[in-house]
C-alpha cells in the first residue's frame, strides 16, 4: 500500500475504536470477576470467549482503522460503524447497568427484567450487524487500490516499455 505524504491519517476511527476496546476489556473483567464470585466454579470456555472475545474483536478493528488510516476519509460508512458500536458497546452497557439498579431496588417483576435483556440483545445484535455492514464497506475501500496509484503504476510500467 502506497501512502500519500500530502495526506494527513484520518485517526479518529482508531482512537474511538481503541476508546471502546479499552472500556470493552474493562467491563469483560468485571464481567470475569462477578461471574467467578457469583458461579465460585470455574467457567466454561464458552463464558471466557464471550468475556474476551469482544475487546479482542474491538482490538483487530482498531489495528484495521490504524492500517487504512491514510485512505479512510471522514466517510458515512466510517461514522455508522462507530456510531453502532458506540451504541452496541457502550450505550447499552451503561443503560443495562442503569436498569440492572433499578431492577434490583425496585419491584419489576423477573418477567419484565427478562423482556427488557431480550430488547438489549436484539438491539446489540442489530446495531453490530448494520455496523459491521458498513465496516466491511469501508475496508473495502480501504484496501482497494485508488485512481492515483493505478495511474502512477501504469506510469512506472510505461517508463520500462519505453527503455526496452
Amino acid at each position: 500500500m502506497q501512502i500519500d505524504n500530502n495526506r494527513q491519517p484520518y485517526l479518529i476511527p482508531f482512537s474511538l475504536m481503541v476508546i471502546i476496546t479499552v472500556v470493552m476489556t474493562y467491563l469483560s473483567y468485571v464481567n470475569l470477576l462477578e461471574t467467578r464470585l457469583l458461579a465460585e466454579t470455574t467457567l466454561s470456555p464458552l463464558a471466557y470467549l464471550d468475556i474476551f472475545g469482544w475487546p479482542i474483536i474491538t482490538a483487530v478493528e482498531a489495528v484495521l482503522y490504524w492500517i487504512i488510516r491514510y485512505k479512510v476519509k471522514s466517510s458515512l460508512p466510517v461514522w455508522v460503524h462507530l456510531s453502532c458500536m458506540l451504541f452496541a458497546f457502550i450505550l447499552l452497557n451503561m443503560v443495562w447497568v442503569i436498569l440492572d439498579d433499578t431492577v434490583e431496588k425496585s419491584t419489576i417483576n423477573m418477567e419484565t427484567a427478562m423482556k427488557a435483556l431480550k430488547v438489549r440483545v436484539i438491539l446489540f445484535w442489530i446495531a453490530f450487524f448494520i455496523g459491521h455492514v458498513f465496516f466491511i464497506t469501508v475496508l473495502i475501500k480501504g484496501f482497494s487500490r485508488t485512481k492515483e496509484e493505478d495511474s502512477a503504476e501504469t506510469t512506472i510500467f510505461n517508463e520500462v516499455a519505453d527503455i526496452e
